[in-house]
């Protein structure tokens, strides 16, 4: 009934084990026709009744959430410190947070952490900086939909890295922005994100576009006339692997709000590009 959320329950199971098992949990499929009724007892009852909660579908919704604010406060210096180790060693301090909460946060006295891991997004530490992806993606699942006030400044920094020449950089930001989309939908992501493919830029334009192509259906939710000129300038990008992308992210865009707006927009080119577009 669960399915891979289950996981976050198992922390303290020894990692051979927990290997077996997340082998054996991969082959179920979790049954969404059962609906599964849940009681709670004691202070986690006490505590549904002072927020008006009801259980669901998923019992993991009707779960309380941890408020992690005091811990975090005590954090923020050493993420901010000049050695790498130092903000490795916050980091995963941050990371052991989320885990004792079975990834489960309140999203209430986070804003200072925010603030500092959007700085930290741009660590010139590659190492130290794939770790913080990670944890940022981990934060989005620990908040749950409620990570929508933070998405912003952070779903900003995230995507800047899909411009990083290193791969394994920019594979770690998809992740990152998976996990957001999980949470906050993927048109939520598309809209913040979108501006940023103005840039003239081969590693963010042939990432950043089949990652909005396979979350296409979100694009139905998106205010993709404020994105009309970006369009245009991938369909005029110098490498012909990046127009042909261009032109598949036109053909969805297209079947969302029509040609008009892109055929009144070409009017703002000079002659020769409309003609070619």
């Amino acid at each position: 009934q669960l399915g891979p959320p289950l996981n976050d329950f198992l922390n303290d199971v020894n990692p051979q084990t927990l290997k077996s098992l997340n082998a054996e949990f991969e082959k179920i499929v979790p049954n969404k026709d059962v609906q599964c009724k849940i009681q709670f007892r004691g202070e986690a009852q006490t505590e549904l009744k002072d927020q008006g909660s009801s259980a669901n579908a998923n019992p993991l919704d009707s779960l309380p959430r941890v408020d992690i604010s005091k811990d975090v406060d005590k954090l923020l210096k050493k993420l901010g410190d000049s050695k790498w180790e130092v903000r490795k060693e916050a980091l995963e301090a941050l990371g052991g947070l989320l885990t004792a909460s079975h990834n489960r946060i309140a999203a209430t006295g986070l804003q200072e952490l925010v603030t500092a891991l959007k700085g930290r997004l741009k660590d010139n530490n590659k190492s130290f900086l794939k770790g913080c992806m990670m944890f940022v993606g981990n934060f989005a699942t620990a908040v749950g939909p409620n990570v929508r006030i933070y998405a912003k400044p952070l779903i900003q920094e995230l995507v800047k890295n899909l411009l990083d020449k290193q791969a394994v950089i920019r594979n770690e930001t998809i992740v990152a922005l998976d996990k957001f989309a999980a949470e906050v939908g993927s048109e939520t992501v598309i809209n913040i994100a979108f501006p940023l493919l103005n840039q003239e830029n081969p590693e963010l334009r042939q990432t950043f576009i089949p990652w909005i192509l396979k979350n296409q259906d979100g694009l139905s939710k998106v205010d993709l006339r404020a994105h009309i000129g970006v369009v245009l300038s991938i369909l005029q990008d110098k490498m012909k692997d990046i127009r042909i992308l261009g032109e598949r992210l036109l053909e969805k865009c297209i079947g969302v709000i029509g040609t008009g707006p892109y055929v009144t927009a070409l009017k703002d080119l000079k002659p020769a590009i409309q003609k070619a577009l």
